[in-house]
C-alpha cells in the first residue's frame, strides 16, 4: 500500500489478480471515515495480473468525495503511473505506455491510455480516458 498525489491523495493497493479486485466489497461507510481521517480522496485497487485486454486492471472507491465507485478514474490512474515510475516498476529511461482497464465490475467499462515520459526528476504523465460512451476526457499531470 502506498499513497500518491495528483492534487488529491490516492491510496494505492496492489492485489494479486483481477478476480480478487472484482470480489472487493468494501464497507463504504468505514472507508469514508478512514479516508476523511487521513485526507485520502480515493482508494484504488490495482493488478498487473488480469485476464482483461489491458496491462493493468483497477477499481476505485471514493466515498469521502461522494462517489461509491468511480468507473474510470484519470487522477487515480495518473497517480498509479507516478508510483510505478518512482518505484522503478516501469522504465525511468524511456517512455512507457500502459493500457488500464476499469469499470467492468460496475458495468461501465472504460480504458485509460497512460504515457509516462521521463523528464529529469519528474516524469510527464498523460492520461486519456475512454468509456463505452461518447464521453472522452483528457488529463495531463506533471
Amino acid at each position: 500500500m502506498k499513497l500518491a498525489n495528483t492534487g488529491n491523495w490516492h491510496l494505492l493497493i496492489p492485489l494479486k489478480n483481477d478476480i480478487l479486485i472484482d470480489k472487493a466489497d468494501p464497507d463504504l461507510a468505514a472507508l469514508d471515515t478512514f479516508n476523511k481521517k487521513y485526507g485520502v480522496s480515493t482508494t484504488h485497487l490495482y493488478t498487473f495480473n488480469t485476464k482483461q485486454d489491458c496491462d493493468l486492471y483497477t477499481r476505485d472507491f471514493a466515498p469521502s468525495v461522494g462517489i461509491a465507485e468511480d468507473p474510470v478514474t484519470g487522477s487515480a490512474n495518473g497517480a498509479l503511473a507516478g508510483l510505478l515510475y518512482y518505484e522503478k516498476i516501469i522504465s525511468q529511461n524511456e517512455p512507457t505506455r500502459l493500457i488500464i482497464g476499469q469499470g467492468h465490475k460496475v458495468e461501465r467499462p472504460g480504458t485509460l491510455y497512460v504515457t509516462i515520459t521521463p523528464n529529469g526528476t519528474e516524469p510527464i504523465i498523460k492520461v486519456r480516458v475512454q468509456q463505452l460512451s461518447p464521453l472522452k476526457r483528457y488529463y495531463i499531470y506533471k
